[in-house]
């Protein structure tokens, strides 16, 4: 009967994973890197600093992990003196 070895490893093995999800932005499609609101604003070139996000009429922070297929909508945040 063959024998079999035991492999140990002296190291940690570390696989990056990039997540990719389309999500709707003011009924425009947009492919994200990443997973929340702030990741989606910054795909879309948007400063997250700059917007209110709605989902399905409840607002979000921008700490909110979205899903594939999101629909958000924005508002924009206006001050004046």
């Amino acid at each position: 009967m063959p024998s079999y070895a035991t492999l140990a490893f002296p190291f940690n093995l570390f696989i990056a994973v990039t997540f990719k999800m389309k999500v709707k932005i003011n009924g425009k499609s947009v492919i994200v890197k990443g997973k929340t609101v702030k990741d989606a604003l910054n795909s879309a070139k948007i400063n997250p600093e700059t917007v209110l996000v709605k989902r399905k009429g409840r607002l979000i922070a921008q700490d909110e992990t979205l899903k594939d297929n999101d629909v958000l909508e924005l508002i924009a945040v206006i001050s004046g003196g």
